[in-house]
């Protein structure tokens, strides 16, 4: 049976992604809609942060270690191979974008936001399919 805390962290990331889904088009520029940005930015930031809290979570379910920082998690994952090399290098990817996006706001590059709005979302369901048979 699986754990109620790994399924409503699921649920919160899969929640973070329909926002998105709703609020970005392909195409739209950001810098002109700063609502949808923030709206935008918020849920990935939070999609980001429940990713990091699940792998933490299989990481202690599995004694695998203790992660030092959030890409750690997913590189303890990998070690073990319940993800791949690559699943987990776009993993980080995320978690350094989640620590610009909160701690180095000003920063933020948007052709870098757009870029992950369009090409990287994807990482998000494909971790929560691998978690989901792997401790089934």
């Amino acid at each position: 049976m699986i754990d109620d805390s790994v399924i409503n962290k699921i649920n919160q990331i899969e929640h973070c992604l329909q926002r998105i889904d709703e609020k970005y088009q392909p195409g739209l520029d950001l810098r002109e809609d700063d609502d949808a940005q923030d709206i935008i930015l918020l849920n990935l930031t939070r999609a980001c942060e429940q990713t990091i809290k699940l792998a933490s979570q299989i990481v202690r379910m599995k004694k695998l270690g203790i992660p030092n920082t959030y890409k750690d998690a997913f590189v303890l994952l990998e070690k073990v191979g319940i993800i791949s090399s690559e699943l987990s290098q776009r993993l980080q990817s995320m978690a350094g974008f989640r620590n610009i996006a909160i701690h180095a706001y000003q920063d933020l590059n948007i052709d870098i936001l757009t870029a992950i709005l369009e090409k990287e979302l994807k990482v998000f369901p494909e971790f929560i399919k691998i978690i989901l048979i792997e401790i089934d």
